[in-house]
């Protein structure tokens, strides 16, 4: 008899205790289908992100002087003696730049 009493308190309290926690179960998983759903919109934002930089980076490879370019850049900088007076020559050169 006093092993029935002890059996049908400990379910009383389980019962109680399952009722208290199951508010706060269902807020955990809200919480966390939430907080799935905003790492998922920032995961895309980030990937978007990279995008837009490697698209960038893409473009600004375009842009990087060649052999001929930096030959023309130290020949401008030189300085030649000419008469005794120092002059630099000025070339002029186009860039044909990529349009964004």
């Amino acid at each position: 008899m006093r092993a029935k009493n002890i059996n049908g308190e400990l379910r009383s309290t389980v019962a109680k205790q399952e009722a208290m926690t199951a508010p706060q179960q269902k807020e955990f998983h809200a919480r966390t289908a939430q907080h799935s759903k905003e790492l998922e919109a920032l995961t895309a934002t980030l990937k978007e992100q990279a995008s837009q930089i490697q698209k960038v980076s893409d473009r600004l490879e375009h842009l990087k002087p060649t052999k001929k370019d930096l030959m023309i850049s130290r020949i401008i900088s030189r300085r030649s003696v000419s008469g005794g007076t120092y002059f630099q020559p000025q070339i002029v050169l186009q860039l044909s730049l990529p349009s964004w």
